[in-house]
């Protein structure tokens, strides 16, 4: 599927942000969820590889994008996905690479990420439509300053979101 989205889709955005062309990576993030979850695994025995895998995929990605680029596109994300998932994997088993993310600064971010994510587009494109009157771009030092101001903007919103619609409805389920 991502081979016939990336080389016959007529619109390279729309072909490159689809879910079919990323299901993959999240379905390893479900795997990994999975794995956790059944609590049958001895993960003492699997941590080095855990803690290494990342690192290996990032190289493997670099070397096959340096060999043959069409390749990247193709198999990049899904050899970058196996990475992120062991990424989790690290910081859900407490590895020491995961004390780094124990922040609050970093928390918030991670509870608001979602929220933000979904209404990100929404906040810049109204801040650019109020402000100057044009659709988001970064090509005029104003539509910088815009955009730069639609971060502060898109997280407040995204907070707002997680703490007044998401958290209670957690709470309730």
């Amino acid at each position: 599927f991502r081979y016939v989205a990336l080389y016959h889709c007529p619109d390279p955005i729309i072909a490159d942000a689809i879910l079919p062309r990323r299901m993959d990576t999240l379905i390893l993030g479900i795997l990994a969820a999975i794995l956790v979850l059944r609590g049958n695994i001895q993960w003492e025995k699997y941590d080095l590889t855990i803690r290494l895998v990342p690192m290996f995929a990032m190289i493997a990605v670099i070397l096959l994008h340096l060999a043959h680029p069409a390749l990247s596109k193709i198999f990049g994300h899904f050899v970058l996905g196996i990475g992120a998932a062991s990424f989790i994997l690290m910081i859900v088993r407490d590895l020491p690479e995961a004390q780094r993310f124990k922040s609050k600064f970093l928390c918030l971010f991670a509870d608001i990420s979602y929220a933000t994510y979904l209404t990100h587009i929404a906040v810049l494109g109204l801040m650019h439509g109020l402000f100057l009157g044009t659709t988001p771009d970064i090509d005029t030092p104003a539509k910088i300053a815009v955009t730069l101001l639609a971060l502060p903007a898109a997280f407040a919103t995204g907070w707002a979101i997680t703490r007044f619609v998401e958290a209670p409805f957690n709470a309730y389920g």
